[in-house]
């Protein structure tokens, strides 16, 4: 200290300054006194809190819990005991559902506390709480004061807050705090302000000054203001300085901001500044926001000698872009130490690059960390070197996770002195599996590790292995382990051996785990020394059925020896366990042996424990055994030891129905440590169980006693004893338990018993202490409760068991005196009737009856009784039918089915009041258990099915066999047992059955159950008490509960009363009371009910009120009900609240009357309601005000039902009216009136209105209704809707019309105006109906209207339609830019286009015509209808009489008139005896269309005038030429004399022209048709004509020609000059020559016996065709010129198409920027806004489509479905799979057999073709057609394999692939729209450009495209190959060709075909000659002609006279 003291002066001040640390001397005797004061003053304010209680407002009956409980049946019929079942009544209740607690608010609180030793002395005093007294105040103080001889550990520390002055506006807070010690003082200052009023106004003054004598002086001063408007601003200043002995430093700072709300704009500075002699530091912060940008730059500056620091740190988020720069520099003479980071975030990619350098001379560090993610993965390096001197270190790191898979290597490096250190890491995951590997290597001097692990995890196969080697300070250490799991089973090893002078290690561990067995084997070796060695060796064997374990342990370890020895061996139903445990050290011993056996059903288990170890002598020994169902335990444990003696023995024996426990534990002890502790236990246990009885005991006693080396002496006992007994007579328990500590004492009991007088229960504790009082006597804290119920000896007196014994009589009576008269009866009645003799006579002839009985006859019989049985009841139902109509019609005029219903009610009260029907189901289900027992159903169900399975003929033969052999003993029968009733004892009966109903029947009757409990203090008394006590007709219950304290808030009473009198069975009474009254609340209800006969009234009154100071509030309800004078009931409910909160500023007001009234007299009901409120409450600075009024009045009787609500309700945010009138007469008619007013902030004004009426017996129905609204607020406008409907006979009119004119206001400032109309009408009548449409839509400037109307009337029909509508495309106008393209496959580049309009650069200007878009369509149908009729009844009458309609045969011709009860009278029009359909009239047809591109018109009708005339025109014009055109035709047809048919059709376009005329005529005198078309055809390059005529009459015949002038003529003619002559030829003509006869034939009838074919044709003719198209070949000299100057004329074409394409190109680019940044200054207001939305709407739809394939892969993963064929169910996956290798396996089995079955089929041919040479003309090349088969089927097959190919890879994809591609195609497509979203919003056209050419880039690059295109690329190789092949082919041929040389060949070749041909026809007609000369005389043949004569001797009569019918002639003719 001293030498620093001497360079620091500072330092040696201090020291001066410092006191001297006295310690003060140790006094004899120490001492502390501590004092506390706790003081609360409690507010009288108080605040209520409403707590909802569990099941809140549940009752009893709610809670499901039964009124009754019944104690179930007990039966033991071994011991003769039966106990029948019994029932006990469980009173009713109900839970309140809210408790209120009220708390007073916070008061004032005070704590000190004072701790006085002889070296410190400290005292602390705490205040705090609420001092309101005018204004809020709450104040907070403290003190802490220390006082000590050592003066360095005395302060004092006091501190206040308090906040006062609030008022509405204004708050204030201030705290002070301070310091004071020797060395330091210190004192804190606050104090803040805040102001409300147009705007918020904040101040706040902070201060800190600290002051040392030891030369220290330090203040600091920070003040703020902020103002909180439209604008929030604020500043802040620091100002502090800080002295240290003779240095001293400042410090300023100043902040300023500013947030704009409304354009979402900030901006922020800040200056930092400390000047010091030594260091000067200077911080400058500026951040801003707006428009979406952000940006945050920081520079800090830091001077000290020769240190100079500083650092710059940047961050900015700007157009998508989030960029973070850091660069810190710090410099200090030759030593430099750099850090820099650099961080960007695109919505493409993430790169952090942080980058740190030191140098110093020679010395080096350097850090490098890099990482990149992209969409391809995630790449990260890191690169760190350090060089110290000759030490050297490095680390290199890199990490790759992309798609497929994750890699990662490390590898450092340290060399330092003779310490090399090495580290490998290699690992990858990928689909296959997962590798791993480790190499570390480290050598030191002569010391050396190498540690290695490989592993690899894959499908099939896990392995692990390890290996470590080591050889350090002499300590050698080898390690392998190897770790295998596949398919074989699980292998894993391990081996350790390591040495160190004499100490060795040796361990070596397997274990080899398959499916059918286990081993495992461990053995170990340790060796220390002599005398400290561990060994083991353990072996398990588990295979087949058997196991084995042997396990041998053997440890020393300083002269003490463990030895372990166990055996195991477990077989199927045997088990043996053994084995020793010893210890031992010098001559003590510790033995435990074990046995476990289990052999023949018998297992036992022993073990023993004997042994003695310092001076403690051990003995243990126990035994179990289980033989059969008996078990035996048997326990015994002894422990001696100098302070604890224990013994314990346990024996218990169980057997079937007997258990047996007898236990006791006794233990002493003492012990001497800091005084004399002795204790005492005894325990004693008794248990005995037998079927019939069970008893318990149990005592415990315990004490000790310490007497302490102080004197002080502590005494504790404690006894506990429980008993209990249960017999089927009684049940009681017992405990009881008693503690002392010394003066304290507690007490407990508790006593259960059920005994044949009375059951229950008794709890008490009393606890004696002076622990919670301040004087030393002892007090008395005491709970005591009761629950007792006094059984009744009493039964109830059932009516019919009074009356049993005089029934009994009564049935012994009549049943003596019936026998008696049955006696003389049957004498009597056999004497006049002969029956005995009768029944032996008839006896037999019954057997003879029997046995002659036909089955057969018998079975007719019953069918015949069958169906007349089905005849009846259908006539019964009939029959039915009429009595329900009389019924119905009854009971309107007398009301008999309500009355019997009222009593169906009654009894049915009285079967619910009796539980009549518990009763009957009690029985039922008893039935049911007697049915089920038996199995009653089963064995009537098997008796059935046999029945059926019986033939009946012989089972009615048995049957009828018995029946006589009963007959014969039924006279005997009928003796027997006359003379048994006779003599049967009735008295014994009699009393047999009356003991029996009264055993079975005594129900005990209720007696008295009562309980309470209480809980008393010093101060504190809880007391309830209950009872419910029956007596002669009467019932009483009551309950009290009341607490006594002296804090009120908790002190209550409550009393509840109920009395049920039932005097004589005949009235009943109830009277019921509750009252409850707390210091908050009170509760005061009456009730009273009576029942006297049919009479019945009720009534009560219910008062409740609340206290509180927040809350008041007063309720009463009055309820009264009557069924005297008919039935009437009223209820009157009033509620007011008032609620005073101003500490939250809320207050409320409100009242409320409801009244209510219902009367039933004289048939009349009358239902009023009444509803009345009105409130007011005021929440901060809002307040309202309302009222509601309403009122309903019913008014029903069997005629009329009249209803009548009016409503009102008003407050500042909603006004409403409602008024409704409906009534209605009978069911003949029905009014109603209904009517609604409301307005609401943003509604100005709405009425609705809705009227109607339904009128049965007038037939109206009328429906009305009407709505008009005006809106106001961002929505303005008016909406008009109203309806009419009315319907009467014969006619119906609908009437709908809806119009809105609305204004929105749109975001952005923007507003639209939409426009929506839609009217409708509709009427329907006999003489007309009509209907019409209207509708209407604009929204600005897009229009759209249509009008529909449709009429028909007495004279015409009329459809009409017209839609108009308008489109502004003007968007289209604005131009874009288009971005560079690579064109797939071609590699591609297009340019990059700028400004490109789509309006004008795609044409769409030339096609639109103009933005402005128009469309206009126009149709109307007309028909006129004609007044001529004619009449179709005389047709109908004679299809009648044939087809005999009956239903014609019966109609009536005459009007009637139908009549219904309740309905008008209807006339229906009467049926004329003649139909009469109206002529056809006249129909017009209208139709135009008109848009900006084409205008087309179309008119067509069918006029029936003096001829039916059909015209039609249609006309298209346009801008575009191609569209216009014009059709235009007529038909007319003329039936006046025959029947005359002219149609003309035409049509002109501007390629193509046509005219068509046909004439049809018939009549008797002539019959023709003539018909022409002209066609002309003018495209550019093809230019033709071409006519077509066709007549035909019967005079000249039929005439067909086709021709055209370039080509010729071509036509047929077929002529009929008689009936036995027919003529035909074919004929052609060039266009400058005749025509020439090509076929000629002429068929002739011959006299009567031959029919002739004569036929002529022009040989010459294929000649000519061939010279004339041998002279057109010499024109083909120009065909080399043609075929250059058209591909020249192609290829320039295309160059110029290419040219223009690229221009376009250009000024699409052009165009595209100026398009686009017209747009981004349209869309820049919104474009942020609309991007986000959109984005969420992205996201949310991946997320559900995401959903949507993760449920299908889980429902085809989890369904099951069951496919015929299969014994299994499949899932869906499993049946996709099927499927798709099912159609794979089709689809190459086709690829592979379809070709193979063609050339199969087409073998002949093919090989054929192969067989063919063909020389080319204009050479002397040949082609073969085996060459061109092998190239195409060299091509087809490699075509054919890259097919299957691809089918066995689509084959081989899976669903989940699938599903998961999709998953990955929809992520990446949202992805990129995102990206597209965010580079739109920031406006930047190259990232536009640049994300579609990575979107093009990444779509082209993507598996798919590539897959594709890799497979389009074979495919197009192996047909380029192909094709290069056959252009080699040809371009050899063509070489050797000359155009010359061709046309000479051709010209040959026709030559050669002309002179073949010649030779041909002559070789043809010379052998068609030879094959005709056997019927030469029939046919004759020449090198022109051939003649064909038939014999037909029998045709000509036939003929004859089949054309001589007149029929006949007029059809040939």
């Amino acid at each position: 200290m001293d030498k620093i003291a001497s360079d620091v002066p500072y330092l040696q001040t201090l020291r001066e300054n410092i006191p001297e640390l006295v310690i003060p001397s140790m006094p004899e005797r120490v001492f502390m006194n501590t004092e506390s004061m706790f003081k609360y003053k409690f507010n009288k304010d108080r605040i209520t809190f409403t707590i909802p209680l569990p099941l809140g407002g549940k009752t009893s009956e709610d809670l499901k819990i039964p009124p009754t409980m019944a104690t179930p049946d007990l039966t033991m019929p071994q011991i003769g005991l039966m106990l029948p079942s019994k029932q006990f009544s469980l009173p009713t209740f109900s839970i309140p559902s809210s408790y209120d607690l009220s708390l007073p608010l916070l008061g004032m609180v005070e704590v000190s506390a004072k701790v006085s030793t002889n070296f410190y002395d400290i005292e602390a005093v705490f205040s705090g709480g609420n001092n309101t007294v005018n204004k809020s105040s709450y104040t907070t103080g403290y003190k802490v004061v220390a006082n000590s001889p050592l003066e360095l550990l005395a302060f004092t520390v006091e501190g206040t807050a308090q906040t006062a002055g609030i008022s509405e506006d204004t708050a204030k807070f201030n705290i002070i705090s301070s310091l004071k010690h020797k060395l330091l003082d210190a004192n804190f200052s606050l104090m803040e302000t805040a102001q409300i009023t147009d705007a918020l106004k904040t101040t706040g003054k902070y201060k800190i000054e600290a002051f040392s004598p030891l030369g220290m002086q330090m203040s600091m001063m920070y003040t703020t203001q902020a103002l909180v408007s439209s604008e929030i601003t604020g500043d802040g200043s620091l100002d502090g300085s800080l002295k240290v002995g003779s240095m001293s430093a400042s410090i300023t700072a100043t902040q300023t901001f500013i947030l704009k709300p409304k354009t979402r704009e900030a901006k922020a500075e800040s200056t930092f500044r400390v000047r010091c002699p030594i260091l000067q530091i200077v911080n400058k912060m500026k951040a801003a926001a707006a428009k979406g940008e952000l940006s945050f730059e920081s520079n800090t500056d830091i001077v000290n000698d020769p240190v100079h620091h500083t650092t710059k740190f940047n961050i900015e988020l700007k157009e998508v872009q989030f960029t973070i720069k850091s660069d810190s520099v710090t410099i200090a003479n030759k030593r430099k130490l750099q850090n820099q980071v650099d961080f960007t975030a695109t919505m493409k990619e993430v790169t952090l690059r942080i980058e740190s350098q030191a140098d110093e001379d020679t010395n080096q560090g350097f850090f490098q960390f890099a990482g990149l993610l992209n969409t391809q993965g995630l790449e990260l390096n890191t690169e760190a070197t350090i060089s110290f001197a000759a030490n050297h270190a490095s680390n290199k790191g890199t990490l790759s996770f992309t798609k497929d898979g994750l890699m990662t290597s490390c590898t450092t490096t340290a060399q330092a002195s003779s310490l090399n250190f090495e580290n490998i890491f290699h690992g990858g995951i990928t689909t296959t599996g997962a590798t791993m590997s480790v190499s570390t290597k480290g050598t030191v001097h002569e010391n050396s590790a190498e540690f290695k692990v490989e592993g690899r995890l894959a499908s099939s196969e896990v392995y692990l292995k390890s290996m470590y080697e080591g050889d350090i300070f002499n300590v050698n250490t080898r390690n392998r382990i190897n770790f295998k799991l596949n398919e074989d089973g699980l292998n894993l090893s391990n081996n350790l051996i390591a040495s160190h002078q004499e100490m060795k290690i040796e361990n070596t561990d397997s274990l080899i785990l398959t499916l059918k067995s286990l081993v495992i084997s461990s053995k170990s070796d340790n060796f220390l020394n002599e005398n400290n060695f561990y060994k083991h060796n353990i072996a398990v064997d588990v295979h087949d059925f058997t196991a084995s374990l042997n396990v041998k342990n053997e440890l020393k370890v300083i002269g003490v020896n463990f030895n372990n020895d166990a055996q195991m061996m477990a077989e199927p139903y045997r088990l043996e366990v053994t084995g020793n445990l010893k210890g031992a050290f010098g001559e003590e011993e510790l033995r435990h042996t074990f046995e476990i056996t289990y052999v023949d059903q018998t297992a036992t288990a022993k073990c023993s424990t004997n042994g003695k170890l310092l001076g403690t002598q051990m003995t243990q020994n126990s035994a179990f055994e289980i033989v059969g169902f008996s078990t035996k335990f048997n326990n015994e444990v002894r422990f001696i030891a100098p302070s604890l003696r224990l013994e314990s023995n346990i024996l218990t024996k169980a057997e079937p129905f007997s258990m047996n426990v007898v236990s006791s534990f006794n233990s002493d002890g003492a012990l001497n440590l800091y005084g004399k502790h002795s204790g005492q236990v005894k325990s004693m246990l008794l248990i005995q169980a037998e079927p019939m009885s069970y008893s318990h005991k149990h005592e415990c006693k315990a004490s000790t006693s310490h007497q302490l080396n102080n004197g002080n002496s502590i005494e504790t006992n404690f006894e506990h004893k429980i008993t209990s007994a249960i017999t089927p007579q009684q049940q009681n328990f017992n405990m009881n338990m008693k503690t002392t500590l010394s003066d304290h004492a507690f007490d407990h009991s508790l006593e259960i018993f059920n005994t044949p007088k009375n059951i229950g229960i008794a709890l008490k504790g009393t606890l004696s202490t002076n622990l919670l009082n301040k004087a030393n006597d002892n007090q008395e804290f005491a709970i005591t409760s009761a629950l007792q119920y006094e059984k009744n000896s009493d039964f109830i007196s059932l009516p019919f068991i009074e009356k049993l014994p005089v029934l009994i009589r009564e049935v012994k009576s009549s049943i003596l005196t019936m026998k008696d008269h049955s006696i003389e009866l049957l004498h009597g009645i056999d004497d006049k009737y002969d029956i005995t003799s009768t029944l032996n006579t008839k006896g037999t002839e019954l057997s003879q009856v029997i046995e002659n009985f036909d089955v057969d006859m018998f079975l007719d019989d019953v069918r015949l009784f069958a169906s007349y049985m089905t005849a009846v009841v259908t006539e019964i139902g009939k029959n039915l039918q009429s009595v329900r109509n009389l019924i119905e019609s009854l009971d309107r005029r007398t009301g008999i089915i309500t009355k019997i219903n009222d009593n169906f009610s009654k009894i049915d009260e009285f079967l619910a009041e009796y539980e009549i029907e518990a009763m009957v189901e009690k029985i039922i289900d008893d039935a049911v258990d007697l049915m089920k027992q038996y199995e009653l159903r089963e064995t009537m169900q098997s008796a059935a099915n046999y029945l059926n399975s019986l033939d009946i003929k012989p089972v009615f033969e048995r049957i009828f066999r018995h029946i006589n052999e009963l007959t014969k003993q039924l006279n005997n029968k009928v003796n027997t047992k006359i003379n048994e009733m006779i003599a049967y004892d009735f008295d014994t009966l009699a009393a047999k059955v009356k003991q029996i109903a009264t055993d079975l029947i005594r129900v005990p009757c209720f007696g008295m159950l009562h309980g309470e409990i209480e809980i008393k203090s010093s101060e504190h008394t809880l007391k309830t008490n209950a009872e419910l006590k029956n007596s002669t007709d009467k019932i009483t219950a009551n309950l009290n509960s009341q607490f006594q304290t002296p804090i009120d808030l908790l002190a209550y009473t409550f009393d509840a009363t109920a009395h049920l009198n039932i005097p004589r069975m005949k009235e009943l009474s109830l009277t019921e009371t509750v009252k409850a009254n707390h210091m908050a609340f009170s509760l005061d209800h009456h009730g009273i009910m009576s029942i006297n006969g049919v009479f019945a009234q009720v009534s009560s009154k219910t008062t409740a009120k609340a206290t509180t100071e927040p809350y008041t509030a007063d309720l009463v309800n009055n309820a009264f009900l009557s069924t005297e004078n008919g039935f009437s009931c009223t209820l009157e409910t009033s509620y007011n609240h008032g609620v005073n909160m101003p500490v939250a500023n809320i207050f409320s007001e409100a009242t409320m009357t409801q009244k209510a009234a219902a009367q039933l007299e004289s048939g009349i009901f009358t239902l009023t309601l009444g509803n009345d409120g009105k409130g007011k409450y005021t929440i901060l600075d809002y307040s309202d005000e309302g009222s509601h009024n309403s009122n309903l009045e019913i008014v029903m009787n069997v005629e009329s039902i009249k209803l009548i609500f009016d409503g009102y309700t008003e407050s500042s945010l909603l006004k409403m009216k409602q008024k409704v009138d409906a009534e209605t007469g009978g069911l003949t008619q029905i009014k109603f009136n209904v009517h609604a007013e409301t307005e609401t902030p943003f509604i100005k004004r709405s009425i609705a209105a809705v009227k109607g009426q339904i009128c049965l017996k007038q037939l109206i129905f009328e429906l009305s209704g009407s709505h008009d609204a005006e809106l106001i607020g961002k929505v303005e406008g008016t909406i008009t809707n109203s309806i009419n409907f009315k319907a009467v006979p014969f006619k119906m009119i609908f009437d709908t019309k809806n119009k809105k004119n609305t204004k929105l206001m749109l975001p952005f400032k923007l507003s639209s105006k939409v426009d929506l109309q839609n009217d409708m009408t509709l009427t329907l009548s006999p003489s007309g109906q009509q209907a019409s449409w209207t509708g209407l839509a604009r929204f600005n400037q897009y229009k759209y209207s249509h009008y529909m109307s449709m009429t028909n009337g007495e004279k015409e029909i009329q459809i009409s339609a017209s839609v108009n509508g308008e489109a502004d495309f003007n968007v289209l106008t604005l131009p874009i830019n288009i971005p560079k393209l690579t064109i797939p496959f071609i590699n591609k580049e297009t340019p990059y286009v700028e400004k490109f309009s789509l309006w004008e650069d795609t044409g769409l200007k030339t096609i639109l015509i103009t933005p402005q878009q128009t469309f206009d369509m126009d149709a109307k149908l007309k028909y006129v209808k004609n007044n001529e009729m004619f009449n179709i009844q005389p047709v109908l009458n004679s299809v009648i009489r044939k087809i005999k309609i009956p239903i014609f045969a019966t109609a009536r011709i005459s009007s009637d008139i139908y009549e219904c009860p309740y309905l008008a009278k209807i006339p229906l029009p009467s049926i004329k005896k003649s139909i009469m359909i109206p002529v056809m009239g006249d129909l017009t047809y209208d139709f135009s269309v008109k848009t900006a591109m084409i205008t087309m018109n179309t008119k067509a009708k069918i006029l029936n005038q003096d001829e039916l005339a059909a015209q039609f025109e249609t006309q298209a014009t346009s801008e575009f030429g191609v569209f216009n055109g014009k059709t235009s035709g007529s038909a007319t047809i003329n039936m006046k004399s025959g029947m005359k048919l002219f149609t003309n059709l035409i049509m002109e376009h501007k390629y193509f022209e046509n005219n068509y005329n046909g004439l049809l005529e018939a009549n008797t005198e002539v019959s023709k048709a003539v018909i022409s078309n002209t066609a002309k055809v003018n495209l550019p390059d093809v230019k033709f004509m071409l006519y077509h005529e066709f007549t035909g009459n019967s005079e000249e015949g039929l005439t067909v020609s086709v021709s055209s002038p370039s080509a010729g003529l071509l036509g047929l003619q077929l002529q009929s000059k008689n009936l036995s002559h027919h003529t035909g030829r074919l004929f052609g003509a060039n266009p400058s020559e005749d025509n020439v006869d090509i076929l000629k034939v002429d068929i002739v009838i011959k006299n009567s016996n031959r029919l002739s074919f004569q036929t002529q044709w022009n040989k010459e003719l294929p000649s000519q065709i061939l010279l004339w198209l041998k002279e057109k070949v010499a024109s083909l000299k120009d065909l080399k010129d043609t075929i250059t100057y058209y591909i020249t004329a192609v290829y320039n074409g295309i160059s110029k198409k290419y040219e223009k394409l690229e221009s376009t190109i250009d000024h699409i680019k052009d165009q595209g920027k100026v398009m686009y940044k017209r747009a981004a200054a349209d869309l820049a207001g919104i474009s942020s806004k609309i991007s986000d939305n959109i984005v969420m709407i992205l996201r949310a739809y991946q997320k559900n489509i995401q959903a949507l394939l993760e449920a299908a892969i889980s429902f085809m993963r989890d369904t099951q479905f069951q496919l015929s064929g299969h014994a299994e169910k499949l899932s869906g996956l499993e049946v996709y799979n099927k499927i798709s290798v099912f159609i794979f396996d089709v689809i190459e089995e086709a690829i592979t057999r379809v070709p193979e079955i063609f050339t199969s089929c087409a073998k002949a041919v093919i090989e054929h073709i192969r067989e063919v040479e063909v020389t080319i003309p204009g050479s002397t090349h040949i082609i073969t057609g085996r060459d061109m088969l092998d190239d195409f089927h060299v091509a087809f097959q490699k075509i054919q394999s890259q097919m299957i190919t691809i089918v066995k890879g689509l084959r081989d994809v899976s669903f989940e692939t699938i599903v998961q591609k999709l998953s990955e195609i929809l992520k990446l497509s949202v992805e990129k729209a995102e990206e597209l979203l965010n580079t739109i919003k920031f406006q930047d056209f190259n990232k536009l450009s640049s994300w579609i050419s990575k979107v093009f880039s990444d779509a082209v690059n993507s598996n798919i495209p590539n897959k594709i295109t890799e497979q389009a690329e074979k495919s197009r190789a192996i047909i380029e190959d192909y094709y290069k092949t056959v252009k080699a082919k040809a371009q050899d041929i063509f070489a050797e060709m000359t155009i010359e040389q061709l046309i000479e060949d051709i010209q040959a070749w026709i030559e050669s075909i002309i002179n073949r041909l010649e030779v041909l026809m002559k070789q043809f007609t010379e052998t068609l000659k030879d094959a005709i000369k056997i019927i030469q005389f029939y046919v004759r043949v020449s090198d022109t002609e051939m003649d064909i004569d038939i014999p037909i001797p029998f045709i000509w009569d036939f003929f004859s006279r089949m054309i001589s019918y007149p029929c006949i002639k007029t059809l040939i003719s």
